[in-house]
């Protein structure tokens, strides 16, 4: 069996479960030092253990490819390519970029995004993300109450998420529908509330439990990101059967029909709500339906099997 290491940058909890079904050994990949993390990456470079294959967590991969290690295969999940090619990180990672021998992807979207955004002659393939086992059987089990106007989102605060399109689309909403609720759960969301707006913001919910029990009393998940490649959130509200919304920009675009895809705008998106909450039960039952079969594509075992099958290709 052929020594792996995984060089990680955040270690995705997905991405963690990905190395482990390779047999993946862990080694932090991560830059401390914002402003130092060119000289880090040539520190690191130096350091790193002896593998056959080096499977890196998107920019993880740099040590690997400045040590000129002859095996690095790439988990790509977020566009860390695009910064400028005239800043110095940036084109660190356009020399060195073209040394990986493979790169795996979370979805089509991320796949094409990267192979337009650079000139690089690379095999890509795709292993979209999954639901933990224990998280899928809690979501698929629920019924979410699609009698209600309440729409739910789950995100942090970083730009690219793009909540304030989503809050400035409710607000436009609000105006047609009044007693339409919006519920943000995520990392210092609880910033957002607004509460005679009908705006409530949970912050970070560390039990799971309670992340179920939100979309459960909610009729709509939207994911307004700018720019997101298959975020999990929005993969456990399909598995919910919440009929959900996203952006062009975001992976699960994949999924969903023509009418769930808007643009990155807040009058599109609010358009889009609006026609989705005009929509008799029945019409919001059978999407609810649907979705939950198109969730089961998604469990544990079954994308850990393709991850394994696309890792052992890249060999």
């Amino acid at each position: 069996m052929n020594r792996t290491v995984f060089l990680y940058c955040d270690c995705h909890p997905i991405h963690a479960k990905f190395a482990k079904s390779v047999g993946g050994k862990f080694e932090d990949s991560r830059f401390y030092r914002p402003s130092m993390r060119i000289l880090d990456a040539f520190i690191k470079a130096k350091s790193l253990p002896e593998a056959d294959v080096y499977l890196a967590e998107n920019g993880g991969y740099l040590p690997a490819a400045l040590a000129d290690k002859e095996k690095i295969i790439m988990i790509l999940a977020i566009n860390f390519y695009k910064k400028s090619r005239f800043h110095p990180y940036g084109f660190l990672h356009r020399i060195n970029l073209k040394k990986i021998d493979g790169v795996i992807a979370v979805s089509d979207f991320m796949k094409n995004h990267f192979a337009s955004s650079l000139d690089l002659d690379l095999p890509i393939k795709v292993a979209n993300p999954f639901i933990e086992s224990e998280k899928f059987n809690m979501l698929y089990s629920i019924t979410p109450d699609l009698t209600s106007k309440n729409i739910v989102s789950i995100a942090d605060t970083r730009r690219r998420k793009g909540l304030d399109i989503l809050i400035k689309a409710f607000s436009k909403v609000k105006r047609v529908i009044e007693d339409t609720n919006l519920y943000i759960v995520g990392k210092e969301t609880e910033k957002l509330s607004n509460t005679e707006k009908n705006i409530y913001g949970y912050g970070y919910l560390e039990d799971f439990e309670d992340v179920v029990s939100v979309l459960k009393s909610s009729s709509l998940f939207v994911q307004p990101s700018r720019f997101d490649a298959f975020p999990v959130s929005t993969l456990e509200a399909i598995a919910a059967g919440l009929p959900t919304m996203v952006t062009e920009k975001v992976g699960e675009k994949e999924l969903l029909k023509p009418q769930f895809v808007r643009k990155v705008d807040s009058i599109d998106l609010a358009k889009g709500i609006l026609e989705y909450l005009n929509l008799d039960l029945s019409d919001r039952r059978r999407i609810s339906n649907n979705l939950k079969q198109k969730s089961l594509q998604y469990r544990e075992s079954i994308k850990l099997e393709e991850f394994r099958e696309n890792f052992e290709e890249m060999l």
